[in-house]
């Protein structure tokens, strides 16, 4: 009896979201951070919780100097993923990261 409603807005697309990581790849090896942001975090609207994508968003969030959210991204990242190469790399930018970022609205 009619189309049901969701919560979310756009369904669960695992293919969208690769391809936003794809063209997010593209945009971070041209140096264009604000652009592949936008992507990764596109990717993760189609699958949440994507390892990838949530470490690529980390990876540009800390290019870009916004740490908190960098933060926040490599710390979701290492619950999805805690073991490995990529593992590590987060960890350790974790570590080199100021604690006290001061550059985004979150306090």
């Amino acid at each position: 009896t009619g189309v049901q409603t969701c919560a979310l807005p756009i369904s669960w697309d695992p293919h969208k979201a690769q391809k936003e990581v794809e063209v997010g790849d593209y945009y971070y090896r041209r140096e264009n951070y604000h652009a592949a942001e936008s992507r990764y975090q596109e990717a993760l609207v189609y699958k949440p919780k994507d390892a990838d994508a949530t470490f690529k968003l980390a990876q540009t969030q800390e290019k870009l100097k916004q740490f908190d959210e960098a933060r926040d991204n490599y710390t979701a990242f290492l619950k999805i993923f805690p073991q490995g190469k990529q593992a590590d790399e987060a960890r350790k930018a974790l570590d080199r990261m100021p604690k006290e970022a001061g550059t985004t609205a979150k306090q």
